[in-house]
């Protein structure tokens, strides 16, 4: 994607990584509800491994922004007032603004792909990341937030 909105061209862009499970489509759909349509900001949605509803995942938030929406394939630019989708369980990074599929660090459960995607974070944007975690009792995305925050970022 060649355009000024693209991290690379504007490097205030603040991008949003939001971790939700399975269960949370509900969640993410009253969150865009509430985003204008020209923020600024970058938005990536990790979505915790379980259930099918993800297939859908699309579908379901143009109901709730006008925002483009993506589904994530790796050497993706990400650019501001975008909507990208990664799939559940898929460890990916942000490097220079790209959206590149990662390998599960050794040692690590690779089912905690939203602390991966928001380490990843924390490293590429620093001050310019923020974190969200939208529903899920379980511990993924619990070591991104902290990653986040010790970067300078914003944690909700």
């Amino acid at each position: 994607m060649n355009d000024s909105r693209a991290l690379s061209k504007n490097p205030e862009t603040l991008v949003v990584g939001i971790g939700v499970s399975a269960g949370g489509l509900e969640a993410i759909g009253r969150f865009f509800d509430n985003v204008p349509r020209e923020s600024g900001m970058a938005f990536v949605v990790v979505g915790h491994p379980g259930g099918d509803a993800w297939m859908l995942a699309d579908e379901l938030l143009a109901k709730h922004t006008e925002l483009p929406i993506h589904r994530v394939e790796s050497g993706m630019q990400v650019s501001a007032d975008q909507v990208y989708l990664i799939p559940p369980g898929t460890p990916m990074a942000l490097s220079r603004g790209r959206l590149l599929r990662a390998e599960p660090p050794r040692g690590t459960d690779s089912m905690h792909s939203i602390d991966a995607f928001f380490r990843a974070l924390a490293e590429d944007c620093g001050p310019r990341g923020a974190a969200v975690v939208l529903s899920g009792a379980g511990p993924d995305g619990s070591q991104g937030l902290r990653d986040v925050h010790d970067a300078g970022g914003l944690v909700v």
